[in-house]
């Protein structure tokens, strides 16, 4: 394989990478959007969606995300949220 072909495969490679991180943080919106759910339950699969997300591509890329869609559904998780190791580091 030629060096172009190996940088276009890594192109393209990291393209759909980037249309699946942008799917999935939608899907986390999607769930901010969910009347039909308790606020509680929202915020557990948001919490957890987000875990998920950061896992799967090795970074801490939607902690503001989530602080901000959590502190939209409830402001009262503000404290919890500065206790989570997870979220501290984020808090504004």
């Amino acid at each position: 394989m030629s060096i172009m072909n190996s940088i276009r495969t890594m192109a393209i490679e990291l393209h759909y990478k980037h249309k699946l991180k942008d799917m999935l943080m939608e899907s986390i919106i999607q769930i901010f959007r969910m009347e039909e759910l308790s606020v509680n339950t929202r915020i557990s699969i948001i919490k957890k969606l987000g875990g998920a997300i950061n896992h799967q591509f090795g970074a801490s890329c939607t902690e503001e995300l989530v602080i901000e869609l959590i502190l939209a559904l409830d402001p009262e998780k503000e404290p919890e949220l500065r206790d989570d190791k997870r979220y501290a580091a984020f808090m504004k």
